[in-house]
């Protein structure tokens, strides 16, 4: 125990990257709940197959690529907030749209499919932080009013096996 606070929701930063290289576009969001979920996390990025052998459990097998999903929410103080032209925006970066038409997928052998890395960081007035980094990610968002105003919740689907640093 390094005696250091724990992370709270307002240390927490959401970064979507694009595919570019040397310098990919980004866009950071840290408004919001801070709240994020990323369930299932385990020992390598796959599935695990049981065999028995007449009903008792013989072994297990690596099986298929595992998946992870996640998601977020975002405040948004008004609608240029999502979608703007000439500024990165949450929602260009989720529909590849505005600013974010002609970046780059991360993902570099399917054909025309959107992808993502996600960055999530966190980092206290203590000197403490982590990052969690989602490698090929797609993301979706979904608007709702509640009553502390117009939220975005972005969820996402991780292709790759997360890396926490």
């Amino acid at each position: 125990m390094s005696g250091l606070p724990p992370f709270v929701s307002r240390d927490v930063t959401l970064t979507i990257y694009d595919g570019a290289s040397p310098s990919p576009k980004s866009a950071s969001f840290g408004n919001g709940s801070g709240l994020f979920d990323i369930p299932g996390l385990d020992a390598g990025n796959f599935e695990v197959v049981e065999v028995k052998n007449r009903q008792e459990h013989l072994a297990l097998l690596k099986g298929e690529s595992k998946t992870y999903e996640f998601s977020t929410e975002i405040t948004v103080a008004d609608v240029a907030d999502l979608t703007n032209p000439s500024s990165h925006r949450i929602l260009d970066a989720i529909r590849k749209t505005g600013d974010w038409s002609s970046a780059t997928s991360v993902e570099t052998i399917g054909c025309d499919v959107w992808a993502v890395k996600v960055v999530i960081s966190m980092s206290n007035t203590c000197g403490a932080s982590a990052t969690i980094t989602l490698p090929k990610c797609r993301i979706t968002g979904d608007l709702s009013m509640t009553e502390e105003g117009l939220r975005l919740t972005v969820n996402g689907t991780c292709y790759e096996s997360p890396t926490i640093a």
